[in-house]
């Protein structure tokens, strides 16, 4: 009998005791939330929508992000820092051949009279045209670019006619302006005409 009794005082003694049910109370404030990532970020682990592109922190496409043009990450300049070679040939050739045009034509109005200066002028004019805009070629834009091509291409169609009329400028002007375009025409020079000033 006293056996039975320590076996049922023993079990109470190890029972586990019942926890009270938890109570949500309505009038307690809510927790903080945490503050949105910035916009164009995810957090750590997250995986960006479909339609969303993350931003990391490059450039567009085509946008120079130091002086330049150059890429901070690639050090890869987008426009050249220095007159390419092509713009330099090409500046040299008219101012060359512009200055030969205007000397061609002091020297024919003193020799054979206002006649022949006349025409050797009309030969010469847009070469000489042209030599006065490549003096822009440094500091000049698109259009710097775009009026000497025009000039190189008029020249080039009298040098053409003056071949079959044997008339100034004849073979060098055709020769010299088809050089200049060629020159002006590359992707190089193009690039140094469209570089952020």
């Amino acid at each position: 009998m006293d056996f039975n009794k320590h076996q049922a005082s023993a079990g109470e003694a190890g029972a586990t005791p019942q926890q009270a049910p938890l109570s949500w109370d309505p009038q307690a404030p809510m927790p903080p939330m945490p503050p949105p990532p910035p916009q164009g970020q995810f957090p750590y682990g997250a995986t960006p929508r479909y339609g969303t592109t993350p931003q990391y922190g490059f450039a567009p496409y085509g946008q120079a992000t130091g002086p330049y043009g150059y890429d901070p990450y690639g050090q890869f300049p987008r426009f050249p820092a220095t007159m390419p070679g092509s713009v330099r040939a090409a500046q040299v050739i008219s101012s060359i051949f512009g200055g030969l045009g205007l000397a061609l034509t002091v020297l024919a109005g003193v020799i054979a009279g206002a006649g022949a200066a006349g025409a050797m002028c009309f030969g010469y004019l847009f070469s000489m045209i042209l030599a006065l805009v490549a003096i822009g070629f440094r500091n000049g834009g698109s259009g710097t670019r775009t009026t000497a091509l025009v000039l190189a291409s008029i020249e080039m169609v009298i040098g053409l006619g003056g071949m079959g009329a044997k008339q100034p400028p004849g073979a060098l002007g055709l020769i010299a302006s088809l050089v200049i375009v060629i020159l002006l025409a590359q992707s190089g020079s193009a690039a140094w005409f469209k570089r952020p000033r």
